[in-house]
């Protein structure tokens, strides 16, 4: 009995392969992308006294009203990410109770003088974190003081 040859693909010398391959799929997001939101994570418990009115709670959304049709792009000439060691090291604790430890940044949306609205930009939703009305998150730290 005839001992089988083991079989080998032939390779056809004029194919290369290209070893930058780009994947298919979802490009990624990029500051072109209008602003979404999500309110799974918001964590209602810190940074207010629940206190809020529905009158308070009409110009929250009279706010985030106001970033409807807007870009990233528009959204970085006025807010911006926050590295997450900057913040309290409370609001650093709650992240990991709330099992987003693994996040390097935080963006902060400015309102009206001390309120602020934190969250994480997952792409181009902003996933929404925290009311902070006094800005105790991240207290500014001002010059000359």
């Amino acid at each position: 009995m005839a001992k089988a040859r083991k079989k080998s693909p032939k390779r056809d010398p004029s194919l290369q392969i290209t070893p930058t391959k780009k994947p298919k799929g979802k490009p990624a997001s990029s500051d072109k992308d209008f602003v979404q939101w999500c309110f799974a994570i918001f964590d209602n418990k810190h940074w207010h006294d629940n206190s809020y009115t529905g009158e308070s709670f009409y110009e929250v959304a009279k706010h985030l009203r106001g970033y409807q049709g807007l870009t990233w792009a528009n959204v970085k000439r006025k807010d911006h990410p926050i590295e997450k060691n900057e913040i309290i090291t409370e609001a650093q604790q709650q992240l990991e109770y709330l099992k987003q430890e693994d996040i390097e940044q935080l963006w902060r949306l400015q309102f009206t003088g001390l309120q602020r609205l934190w969250g994480i930009r997952d792409e181009s939703v902003f996933r929404v974190l925290w009311w902070d009305p006094q800005h105790k998150i991240c207290p500014s730290r001002l010059k000359h003081t």
